[in-house]
């Protein structure tokens, strides 16, 4: 079918977040060979689903790091 890619997804996890929620996080390599991350966000019956290239989830994990070093000390 027209405009559809070929894809690969490998599973890398799910962290299990506070209040019932759920981030589920996949490997996807189109045809291509392009890499990007698939996070599945799941709260209730509601799911976002974002997919993210290297530079990006770089990023965010640092944005989260940092952000974590200064809440739990």
């Amino acid at each position: 079918m027209a405009g559809e890619f070929e894809e690969e997804v490998n599973d890398l996890g799910t962290i299990d977040l506070p209040y019932g929620r759920e981030v589920r996080m996949e490997e996807i390599v189109y045809e291509s060979g392009m890499r990007l991350l698939r996070m599945r966000m799941r709260e209730g019956k509601r799911h976002t689903i974002i997919d993210v290239d290297a530079e990006s989830a770089a990023a965010w994990s640092k944005m989260l790091g940092d952000w974590s070093s200064v809440s739990s000390a």
